[in-house]
């Protein structure tokens, strides 16, 4: 005689055909989530490898992690009082740019966007714009530096690629700018130290 199924109630929901198995023998049956035994290493090697390959170009070349971190925003009130204070400042029509070496090895960033340019979401989009050109442009950048960029009117009818070509162009006549040479091979550019852009 076969065995007996057990019939499952739960808030008037039948769940018919669960045999006398363990609790974990029966989610790891069921549940999709649970790797196999085989899945385990190989999932992980796997994983691994696809991380590898999203940072080499098709050329084989390490590609620049296009990040942002803590580490790299100014916060501080005083940090912003000494770019004001004591940066060099250089002006476009639609961005002032201040800055001054620190002794910290990274470069930071530090956005300014009044209330005169516009309400908060038009000024929490040119916020974004200004780090995402930070971010994007960081390792053209010299290390060592604090950057403060502030806003001016106009700047929050500007298009991305626009907003971008600006604050660069004030990287490039603030000496921020490190020049972008060939290498050996001919095929890939590389940065040289200490060669400014002027």
């Amino acid at each position: 005689m076969a065995p007996e199924k057990k019939i499952t109630t739960m808030k008037g929901m039948k769940i018919i055909g669960q045999e006398d198995l363990p609790t974990v023998e029966r989610q790891q049956a069921t549940d999709p989530r649970v790797p196999k035994k085989d899945e385990d290493s190989l999932g992980a090697r796997d994983t691994e490898t696809k991380k590898a390959e999203r940072k080499k170009t098709p050329g084989g070349v390490v590609a620049r992690e296009f990040t942002f971190s803590r580490s790299e925003k100014l916060r501080r009130t005083a940090d912003f009082d000494r770019a004001y204070s004591e940066g060099k400042r250089i002006v476009s029509s639609s961005l002032v740019l201040f800055f001054f070496h620190s002794p910290s090895e990274k470069t930071r960033l530090g956005v300014s966007v009044s209330k005169k340019i516009g309400k908060a979401v038009v000024r929490n989009r040119v916020k974004r714009l200004l780090r995402e050109t930070f971010r994007l442009n960081k390792h053209e950048l010299r290390k060592g530096y604090d950057i403060l960029l502030v806003a001016r009117r106009g700047v929050e009818r500007l298009k991305f690629r626009e907003v971008e070509a600006a604050v660069v162009d004030l990287f490039r006549r603030g000496g921020l700018l490190v020049e972008r040479r060939r290498s050996r091979a001919g095929d890939e550019p590389s940065v040289g130290e200490g060669q400014l852009v002027e």
